[in-house]
Parts: C-alpha cells; sequence; structure tokens
C-alpha cells in the first residue's frame, strides 16, 4: 500500500496519525502542481468571524489531504486544487464538516467562503495570505 493510500484510509482516525503518515511521502507523492501556490505544510485560514485556523497540509497533484486546528478544536481533511479553485473539506472532532472553497489569485492569495456543511447559513469568507 503507498503512503498516499495510507493517508486516504486515515480521514476517520486521528489526527497525529495522519500527521506521521504525512511526514512518510516520498518527493514524488508529495509533488505539487506547476506554479506559485502550493498546499505543503502549515498555513492559516483567516476568518470574518475572527476565527483563524491552522492547517497542515500535503499536496499529490491537484489533491490536498492534511489537517487543520482552531482553538481545542481539530479535525482532518482532504480537497482539491483545480486550477486556481481550491476546495477542502474538514472532518471537525465535534461532528461538524467545514467546507472552504475559495480561488487562487495570481499573487498566491486565497480568498473564499467557509461553512459548516450541516448548516450552510453558518458561513464567514475566509483569505489566506
Amino acid at each position: 500500500m503507498s503512503n498516499i493510500d495510507k493517508i486516504a484510509s486515515t480521514f476517520n482516525y486521528s489526527v497525529a496519525g495522519q500527521e506521521q503518515l504525512l511526514t512518510e511521502l516520498t518527493p514524488e507523492e508529495g509533488a505539487t502542481i506547476s506554479g506559485s501556490v502550493n498546499f505543503n505544510g502549515q498555513w492559516n485560514a483567516y476568518q470574518s468571524n475572527s476565527a483563524i485556523v491552522s492547517f497542515n497540509t500535503r499536496q499529490l497533484g491537484t489533491k490536498i489531504v492534511g489537517s487543520g486546528s482552531t482553538g481545542s478544536s481539530v479535525g482532518t481533511g482532504e480537497g482539491t486544487l483545480n486550477g486556481n479553485q481550491f476546495f477542502f473539506r474538514i472532518f471537525w472532532n465535534y461532528g461538524s464538516i467545514g467546507v472552504y472553497q475559495g480561488t487562487v489569485n495570481d499573487q498566491g492569495t486565497v480568498a473564499g467562503i467557509s461553512y459548516d456543511e450541516t448548516n450552510p447559513s453558518s458561513q464567514a469568507t475566509w483569505f489566506s495570505p
């Protein structure tokens, strides 16, 4: 089983277990698409509701896998980067599913909307410099 397959199978498991697998990826498995943006490593999403979500992700071609935290909430998730369109779903430890959609601009900044998949009216805008 490749490391990518191992990561894909951990989405319902611990954040620590998934982060360990992320460090085991080979350079080929962690390759990013060409361009000025990639989602390998730690980055923050600054939300309009004052929340700051810290992500630790790995980009595998157009697929993104990883974990996130804000306050006492932690979760694991997966998503995609297709062209300049970013999409990520994170499964929070308290049962909510956060959705982050955004657009990457020419400077590599990402901005968009986030919402609770089970309560779509709970929304915020977000950006990551």
